[in-house]
């Protein structure tokens, strides 16, 4: 029989709840278990090694957290100062260092042996030209013959498993309401997303988030790759952990900076 949910946490003392502290309730938590076992294969069967690691994107903080706990030197950066707010608070004690940082300005104070990228975050790049000059920070801040290890929703994926619609979901104790709209031209999937979560005062308010993902083909992702001097060492349908295609759900990336 499956536990129950777990219940909702309140918002902090005066002050409505965010986003950010429903983030892990309403769309991460689920999600971080298959990204992790998706990590350790790939790292495991391409005999990658490393010491120091940064998540970009890191939003509330879980991956960095679970590195740190592996005894990592680890730092996390998100554009979101409220995300980063949530993340300081999950890693209090753990020694990860947190900074609010945009992905596509990517600077680390010195180079890193590892990259992480989970959960969509670059779908939130509009072009293949920002994505490469994105993932050309990402290689300038590896040191010599480190990795990036990233993952990326299908342009398939956006445009005909999401698409333009209407969801209801109940995860974490919480229901929440995703409109979506998919825009062929621009490759663009437009969500907007309502949940209702205990206020300050125990009643319930709503709750709103907004974001755009764009859909890259496979072979575009992977020019932008090779255009930052990114080896493609590994691309895996993430959860079938089969080989990467464009009918994938999700295409999981082992790459490689020069050594």
């Amino acid at each position: 029989m499956p536990s129950p949910p777990e219940p909702a946490a309140p918002a902090p003392a005066g002050r409505g709840p965010t986003f950010a502290d429903i983030y892990d309730q309403v769309v991460g938590r689920d999600f971080w278990g298959l990204w992790w076992r998706a990590f350790d294969r790939s790292v495991a069967a391409h005999g990658v090694r490393f010491d120091s690691v940064c998540e970009v994107a890191c939003g509330t903080g879980e991956i960095a957290l679970r590195f740190a706990a592996q005894g990592h030197e680890v730092s996390g950066v998100d554009i979101s100062p409220d995300m980063i707010r949530v993340a300081r608070e999950k890693c209090r004690g753990s020694g990860v260092r947190l900074e609010v940082q945009a992905m596509e300005e990517l600077t680390l104070p010195e180079p890193v042996d590892l990259i992480v990228c989970c959960y969509d975050a670059l779908n939130r790049l509009p072009t293949r030209a920002v994505l490469e000059g994105t993932l050309a920070r990402f290689r300038a801040a590896l040191t010599p013959g480190g990795h990036v290890v990233c993952d990326l929703a299908t342009l398939r994926h956006l445009e005909r498993d999401w698409g333009t619609g209407v969801r209801r979901a109940v995860q974490g104790g919480l229901e929440s309401i995703w409109h979506t709209v998919w825009d062929p031209k621009a490759r663009c999937l437009t969500v907007h997303l309502t949940a209702r979560v205990p206020g300050p005062d125990g009643e319930p308010v709503p709750v709103t988030e907004h974001v755009a993902e764009y859909g890259h083909a496979k072979a575009a992702i992977e020019s932008a790759a090779k255009g930052a001097g990114l080896a493609v060492v590994d691309v895996r349908d993430m959860l079938r952990w089969t080989r990467g295609e464009e009918s994938s759900e999700r295409l999981f990336y082992l790459l490689r900076a020069p050594a």
